[in-house]
């Protein structure tokens, strides 16, 4: 899940964002969420849900299925 930990850490940064906020957004500790962009723990699929639909992306793209940013499919 490596690539997923990058394209947090992309998304993070392309809209200025640091990880205490996404941190405060996922209601997680900020070291829980670096854990999540270094690979170091995994991160629950529900907290990927969130940050698809915080980012406006599909699931595909933020697991490394699809290479292609598109819209989200808000799943609740």
């Amino acid at each position: 899940m490596k690539e997923l930990g990058n394209k947090m850490a992309m998304l993070r940064h392309n809209n200025n964002l640091k990880q205490k906020d996404i941190a405060k957004i996922l209601n997680v500790k900020e070291n829980t969420y670096s854990k999540w962009e270094k690979c170091s723990n995994d991160i629950p699929l529900e907290k990927v849900n969130i940050l698809a639909n915080y980012y406006d992306v599909n699931l595909d793209y933020l697991l490394g299925i699809s290479n292609k940013i598109e819209h989200s499919e808000k799943l609740n």
